[in-house]
């Protein structure tokens, strides 16, 4: 059973927000109500009785637009979580009591999805996954005609100029030539 708690729709850094929206954790409703996507976390409020969901983004692995009626009988916005909702366990690597949960929203109105996901990759994007990050020391320079070899970049024209010469084969203005 997901436990619902007293949530408010956020005020501030709000992208979007669709009314009429069911909600559906890892296969069970949990009624209709409004979704909030703003920059701090995705909001879903229960209309009936005032409680809902936040998820932050850093519990959220994957997100898409499904149209898919083999998967789901009505088109959805679908969140991969890491955090399992039912349980309140994180993601675990193979125990399927431990795996995080799916979320579908459903609006009514199914013209909204492609803003619901292009506002949700927005914010999402301002949450970048730390695990992921990198210092700017981190990162090489590679030319397009370099290749790493062993965490060393080569020049890739020079190594094939240097194999052609040591093969006997010397190249020409239009081919190759052989000796």
């Amino acid at each position: 059973m997901v436990a619902l708690t007293a949530v408010a729709i956020p005020t501030q850094g709000v992208k979007h927000t669709e009314n009429k929206t069911d909600t559906y954790v890892d296969g069970k409703l949990l009624g209709k109500g409004t979704l909030c996507i703003a920059e701090s976390a995705v909001v879903w409020v229960n209309e009936a009785d005032g409680h809902g969901l936040s998820i932050e983004y850093r519990n959220i692995s994957l997100h898409a637009v499904s149209r898919d009626n083999s998967i789901f009988p009505r088109p959805h916005l679908y969140l991969s979580l890491e955090t399992n909702l039912t349980t309140g366990c994180g993601g675990g690597d193979g125990d399927e009591a431990e795996a995080g949960s799916d979320v579908k929203f459903v609006p009514d109105n199914t013209e909204s999805l492609e803003a619901m996901y292009k506002n949700m990759a927005t914010c999402q994007s301002l949450h970048p996954d730390s695990e992921l990050s990198c210092d700017d020391d981190d990162w090489q320079y590679q030319d397009d005609d370099q290749e790493n070899v062993n965490g060393n970049f080569v020049d890739v024209e020079a190594l094939e100029a240097d194999a052609l010469e040591d093969d006997g084969v010397e190249m020409a203005e239009n081919g190759v030539n052989g000796d």
